[in-house]
């Protein structure tokens, strides 16, 4: 049996005896808005409610090579390489999803 549930911002979606998490942010940033306004109650399950700002310092993945930070309000994009790089790394394997903190972001090495 199907059904959704908030941890934070983020949307749980219950899958037989899983957990999916899925991003607030990124589903509002796919629907169309700039970000998520929060999770929170909805009619039956819980729900992402979107505004036309995205939460501050929110990161996710654009795809496998590039990330995107909310800063002031809108998206700013980063590429993965470029910032380990510039952090003293080596390169990047990727943006990708961190189970232990519900977060996306760049990968270093």
């Amino acid at each position: 049996m199907g059904g959704y549930h908030c941890v934070g911002n983020n949307l749980r979606q219950r899958d037989g005896d899983y957990w999916n998490p899925l991003d607030c942010d990124r589903l509002c940033f796919e629907a169309g808005y700039a970000g998520a306004l929060r999770c929170g109650p909805g009619e039956g399950n819980d729900t992402c409610f979107c505004e036309d700002t995205c939460v501050e310092g929110t990161t996710r993945c654009v795809d496998e090579a590039t990330a995107a930070q909310c800063m002031g309000g809108a998206w700013t994009t980063y590429d993965c390489n470029d910032l380990c790089i510039e952090n003293g790394k080596s390169f990047s394997p990727g943006c990708d999803f961190f189970y232990a903190d519900d977060t996306e972001s760049c990968g270093c090495v």
